[in-house]
């Protein structure tokens, strides 16, 4: 379960206007703060995983009403559903495919991204993943110690927007803080 606040700022003083009589030059600096609620369940095993979550449940609408002028904003409900699974194919090599299904609360706007990952001496990832809007991702993660990882993708478009963009390059650093010591007698995938 999830609450938070979503802030919704935009100041319309800042945009450049081809036509000075727009009326949402009227607008100035508009601030909204709504409330923002969540809901997710996952489950794992040795080998498998499973989970569905939800954001934006309140679906919140954020206007601005002046004079004869009407913005409107609705924030969407996002749903996920993900399945993976692991196979010990090699002695130092296990093979984790996974699929998720992502919905932005627009039937037109379905999205299925197919996970095919590696995971190799237990220390690095490397993997591929294809999105249904026609795109691809190449990323590696290296663990470097226990508690710490550093990860590199890199996110292709098939679209018409690889016209206006090369790419996405992303830099993940984590750390596991491991608060909870727990022993797992049994090694496992996830």
């Amino acid at each position: 379960l999830g609450a938070g606040l979503m802030s919704f700022n935009v100041n319309w003083d800042e945009v450049t206007y081809k036509d000075g009589a727009d009326s949402y030059n009227q607008l100035g600096v508009v601030k909204i703060t709504k409330p923002d609620f969540k809901f997710g369940i996952y489950y794992n095993s040795k080998k498998f995983y499973t989970g569905i979550s939800f954001t934006h449940l309140n679906q919140e609408v954020y206007s601005v009403t002046q004079d004869s002028l009407m913005f409107t904003a609705i924030m969407s409900r996002h749903s996920y559903i993900t399945v993976g699974r692991a196979f010990q194919i090699a002695d130092n090599v296990v093979f984790s495919p996974s699929i998720m299904f992502r919905n932005s609360g627009n039937n037109l706007d379905n999205n299925v991204d197919l996970n095919l990952n590696f995971k190799l001496r237990d220390v690095l990832w490397v993997g591929l993943t294809i999105r249904s809007n026609k795109c691809l991702v190449a990323l590696v993660q290296y663990s470097i110690t226990n508690h710490l990882k550093l990860g590199y993708s890199f996110d292709m478009s098939g679209t018409r927007l690889a016209t206006y963009s090369s790419g996405t390059h992303e830099i993940v650093l984590a750390f596991d803080l491991n608060f909870f010591q727990s022993k797992v007698l049994s090694p496992r995938f996830f």
